[in-house]
């Protein structure tokens, strides 16, 4: 299955993201180690996709007519607010990560997610 999750993203700097995410993106985009290691293109990765439809909301909001496919699904967003499976927030400030969803466990990872993961990061690093 799938749906809407709520996800607030606190960078180290204090910069934060109020997201409206789609299920799918938790696996790969939390649950992973390089999101706990406060890794800055990690974390770029995982919003990209995000602040391309947010740029396409504010662009178009008033027509409704979205370039992004699922922009309308983004946006506008709960903010710190849960919304369909519920909440998470990722505070890399305090270190610590608030979990209130019924989707995916942060107690485990998904093994072929951070597979792929690790062999673009070597790709980019090692090629």
């Amino acid at each position: 299955m799938g749906g809407t999750t709520s996800v607030t993203l606190r960078k180290p700097d204090g910069e934060e993201f109020r997201m409206t995410r789609w299920t799918n993106s938790m696996p790969w985009g939390i649950c992973n180690p390089r999101m706990f290691n406060k890794d800055e293109s990690h974390m770029d990765d995982y919003l990209k996709q995000w602040l391309d439809m947010k740029e396409d909301y504010e662009k178009n909001v008033k027509t409704g007519k979205f370039e992004l496919e699922m922009t309308d699904c983004y946006f506008p967003s709960e903010g710190l607010a849960p919304c369909g499976y519920g909440l998470t927030v990722v505070d890399h400030v305090n270190n610590i990560i608030l979990d209130m969803q019924g989707y995916t466990s942060f107690h485990t990872m998904n093994v072929a997610s951070v597979s792929l993961d690790i062999e673009k990061v070597d790709d980019k690093h090692y090629s």
